[in-house]
């Protein structure tokens, strides 16, 4: 699979390469309020950023994501330690802080408003506010059976839920739209999806009440609130073959960024390596090697052997930074497509329950 990152695809030909399928765009009206949520899976190119009626709230790794144009929240409700101990690839600093102005990426401008857990003490954060966690609970616990805990599973339920809120309480926003949120790995789809789903479901009750339908948005290939089949009376051959298809594609992924990964690791040890000669063991390696190399000993001589080194150190560093970084793309979509994979294998079963 060719480095989607850095091609300059358009929306529908990076999905059709990631999945072998296109992808529509939804058309919207501009004067249509729209609350749109957004996670870091593929779909969230295709959120309509450039409308100034609607809103956009992220997870907290949006804040690395180039193609994430605009965000208007960002929620980052795990506890002080966990978010403090990821550290951004860019910045050496917890991945929170590209929310503030100083560390923004990508061309961004001002403090995006960060939601968190709980009070920013460290004052990592320059723009942030508190998750009403304690009033949702209170307010929406009833239409939950007795439990010792909330059944609030991850981030994005909370961001649905408060949306709930905002829903009932002020009927503010028109439809809620899902980027990004395909929930299909292994633990999205067993833990996190059936509790967003809950509380997508119980945001389409309360519109029905008012005699309103077709709040909810979600792009084709997003999982939630889809079945594989309609048991019963799919056509079960037809389902398997499908899923047989894509089980073959998540194989075929899955060796093609394994084998990826195991090259990042190799060029990595060898850079590692390299990292730690001498100034003395590389003039006797160009030496060795004087006529490919020719013009790196006129380097040496040029900028004398400390700046040599220093030069040679950063570009290997970065070197270094750079293939981290694939490496940790790369991990995240094996990730992701084992979670797939799995669960396409868990459907499979089902069609002969």
């Amino acid at each position: 699979m060719s480095e989607l990152t850095k091609e300059k695809l358009t929306k529908e030909a990076y999905v059709k390469e990631l999945t072998g399928e296109s992808m529509p765009v939804k058309e919207e009206k501009k004067d249509k309020k729209i609350l749109c949520l957004i996670g870091t899976a593929f779909s969230r190119h295709l959120a309509p950023y450039d409308n100034p009626n609607a809103e956009m709230w992220g997870v907290g790794h949006c804040v690395l994501l180039e193609d994430i144009k605009r965000m208007d929240k960002v929620f980052e409700t795990h506890l002080p330690e966990v978010y403090e101990s990821e550290i951004s690839p860019y910045s050496g600093k917890p991945i929170i802080c590209h929310a503030n102005k100083e560390n923004r990426l990508f061309g961004r401008e001002g403090d995006i408003r960060v939601v968190l857990g709980q009070p920013n003490k460290k004052n990592l954060i320059n723009n942030w506010e508190i998750l009403p966690r304690e009033y949702l609970i209170e307010k929406y616990k009833d239409l939950l059976p007795p439990s010792d805990q909330f059944y609030a599973t991850n981030s994005i339920a909370y961001m649905i839920l408060w949306a709930l809120d905002r829903y009932v309480e002020s009927n503010d926003f028109e439809e809620l739209h899902l980027y990004g949120i395909h929930l299909e790995t292994n633990t999205e789809w067993q833990f996190e999806r059936p509790c967003n789903e809950y509380w997508l479901g119980v945001l389409t009750g309360y519109a029905m009440s008012k005699s309103k339908r077709g709040i909810i948005y979600l792009p084709p290939h997003s999982d939630v609130l889809r079945s594989y089949h309609e048991y019963g009376f799919a056509d079960i051959e037809v389902k398997r073959q499908k899923y047989q298809g894509k089980l073959e594609f998540f194989d075929k992924s899955i060796r093609d960024l394994t084998n990826q990964r195991m090259g990042l690791s190799g060029r990595i040890g060898q850079l590692m390596q390299e990292r730690t000669f001498s100034i003395d063991d590389r003039i006797k390696k160009f030496e060795e090697q004087k006529k490919a190399i020719s013009f790196e000993l006129e380097q040496i001589n040029k900028l004398g052997k400390e700046e040599y080194q220093k030069m040679v150190s950063q570009k290997i560093n970065e070197e270094l930074q750079k293939m981290d970084n694939e490496g940790r793309a790369a991990d995240c979509r094996i990730s992701a497509f084992n979670g797939a994979r799995e669960q396409l294998q868990y459907h499979l079963l089902e069609l002969n329950a």
